[in-house]
């Protein structure tokens, strides 16, 4: 694969998430800027700010990584890879929740803890980055050390604040649903960097897969 069909099949990809940032940018910018002062409101403001900063990063690492040395084609890896990664926009076909306060800024503090995580993730991660299992350069520094798929943990940190935010039972259902794609595009993405890099069968030994010393 050569780095212009790498680059064109990232394309609608990326006109997706430049779209997002076209609607939230604006909001962001005369909304904040005149709503009082207050612990939800900051903690609303940062949840968005880090949003921007998260999707504006993915569109870089979109256009600048590297070609693949071995990428999943078959059904299974990615349908789990691409609904772990699209499933929590089904929360927007949900009501909200009637929340209080406090349970609405832990809700924005688990989007912004999450989301301001994953950017850090990202530094790292760099030019591997991918959407589909694939094996570019074995990343095992920064949060790598610590669990094998930082990335993914932190996401889920923000998607559950964004899953607390709507109608139960369904929210948690949907959540559900995405954390176990998420599980199963671990399993892919870990065995085509076992088939690429010898390595990585000790680091997997070494070094959890998602939760630092319990799993």
């Amino acid at each position: 694969m050569s780095r212009f069909y790498n680059l064109l099949g990232a394309t609608p990809l990326i006109i997706w998430y430049v779209w997002g940032l076209s609607e939230q940018i604006p909001v962001f910018i005369q909304h904040f800027p005149h709503t009082p002062a207050s612990v939800l409101s900051v903690f609303q403001a940062i949840a968005q700010a880090t949003n921007i900063a998260f999707v504006s990063f993915l569109i870089l690492l979109l256009i600048v990584r590297d070609v693949p040395k071995m990428q999943a084609r078959s059904f299974a890896p990615c349908a789990a890879a691409q609904f772990g990664t699209f499933a929590a926009t089904a929360f927007l076909f949900l009501p909200t929740a009637a929340l209080p306060v406090p349970l609405l800024a832990t809700a924005m503090l688990c989007i912004a803890a999450g989301l301001g995580l994953s950017v850090y993730a990202l530094i790292y991660l760099g030019r591997s980055f991918a959407i589909l299992p694939s094996a570019r350069t074995l990343v095992i520094l920064g949060p790598y050390r610590l669990v094998r798929h930082p990335l993914y943990l932190f996401e889920e940190v923000a998607v559950v604040g964004i899953m607390l935010q709507f109608v139960q039972p369904w929210s948690l259902l949907i959540f559900m649903a995405q954390l176990a794609a998420q599980f199963a595009r671990m399993h892919y993405e870990e065995r085509i960097l076992t088939q690429v890099f010898p390595e990585y069968s000790a680091y997997a030994s070494r070094t959890a897969r998602f939760i630092p010393g319990i799993y």
